[in-house]
């Protein structure tokens, strides 16, 4: 599976890789990055089936408010840039995360058409939870550690694995 997204900025075509995300967000919540990179390319194969997503046309919602999903929607389409990017942590699909507000839901309009793309249960496991919950007490040194190796491990299998695999996607009229 491609590590890659093809968007058209004005009348210029880019090709956009998780590589370039890895650059502009670093590796702090890289698992996240990888999530949102992902949602993106199953949102954009719903609605464009291969053909470029136009920036100036995307709006995105989302349940996940976390650094690394917002930095891979930035990176790829500029939607917190144009005001179009908005997080709703109530949405109620995709509530993975047994500690958090959260929701794995990733909305994207574009073209008339609406995907609603929601990470399949499994993919991250319940440990990655655990840690990001542990991580938030005192001393937790090698628990910071873990957490920054299986965040590495997760982006590294996630961005290999072929979106439909990851995520259940609806698409509709918008």
């Amino acid at each position: 599976m491609s590590d890659k997204i093809l968007v058209q900025d004005n009348q210029d075509v880019f090709e956009i890789s998780f590589s370039d995300v890895e650059k502009y967000h670093g590796l702090s919540n890289i698992a996240g990055a990888a999530v949102g990179f992902k949602a993106l390319q199953a949102a954009f194969e719903a609605l464009l089936q291969g053909r470029p997503a136009s920036r100036e046309e995307i709006t995105i919602k989302t349940g996940h408010h976390g650094s690394g999903v917002r930095d891979a929607i930035e990176m790829v389409t500029r939607a917190v840039t144009r005001g179009v990017y908005a997080v709703d942590r109530t949405l109620p699909k995709g509530r993975l995360n047994p500690y958090k507000e959260i929701s794995f839901t990733f909305i994207v309009t574009l073209q008339g058409r609406m995907a609603e793309a929601v990470l399949h249960e499994g993919i991250l496991p319940a440990r990655f939870f655990d840690l990001m919950e542990i991580v938030t007490r005192p001393n937790t040194g090698k628990e910071k550690e873990e957490l920054s190796q299986l965040k590495r491990s997760l982006a590294k299998q996630i961005i290999v694995m072929p979106a439909a695999e990851l995520f259940t996607v609806t698409a509709t009229a918008a």
